[in-house]
């Protein structure tokens, strides 16, 4: 995480944003939103239905570092674009809000720090690198 990153995380006043909805909680809130699961026909439409209505929130003018410190993002959303530019990177750029991807969709072992932890840590850093940006990483990674 950058300096700048850090520095908003523990000093700036505002809230975190919960952009993180997985496979399993995604048909309940599409359809919270009035999108029934018959508007779509298997997972790469939800999610891309599920993605567009995140990049509509991310967007939005209300939805600055004025008031956002950061997001929480499922990992299919950080790989993703929103504006043309890679999620994380259009959050911080163009809205000033800090990314940060969940790590806690999987399971190893008894969850506890260990090598292999580690190893799915260093990828999720590997692909943070690749998209220009140090993300920070919940779950797992606080505990390592």
């Amino acid at each position: 995480m950058s300096s700048a990153m850090s520095k908003q995380m523990s000093e700036k006043p505002g809230f975190l944003a919960a952009l993180d909805q997985s496979g399993g909680s995604t048909p309940g809130a599409l359809k919270l939103y009035g999108i029934p699961e018959t508007a779509y026909n298997g997972e790469a439409e939800m999610f891309k239905l599920m993605h567009d209505m995140r990049v509509r929130i991310m967007s939005s003018p209300a939805f600055t570092g004025d008031k956002v410190i950061a997001a929480i993002l499922f990992e299919r959303t950080m790989d993703g674009e929103a504006k043309g530019k890679p999620v994380p990177a259009y959050l911080w750029e163009e809205r000033g809000v800090v990314p940060i991807v969940k790590v806690d969709d999987r399971q190893v072992g008894a969850g506890t720090p260990g090598p292999i932890t580690r190893a799915l840590l260093d990828g999720y850093r590997k692909k943070a690198q690749e998209l220009t940006l140090h993300l920070a990483a919940l779950g797992a990674s606080q505990r390592a």
